[in-house]
């Protein structure tokens, strides 16, 4: 079962291929219209 595991996966990741481009940043929009961009780099602040 194992082998057969990791063919799958062998397979599945000869397939894959890397993204040309870096994936754009992420944007979240509120109900009350607040837009928001999100940033990987920046820590989250502890909520009040």
């Amino acid at each position: 079962m194992a082998r057969e595991l990791a063919g799958f996966v062998w397979a599945i990741a000869c397939r894959v291929k890397p993204a040309d481009q870096p994936a754009a940043p992420e944007i979240v929009r509120t109900c009350k219209g607040k837009v928001y961009q999100l940033d990987p780099n920046r820590k989250m602040e502890k909520a009040k």
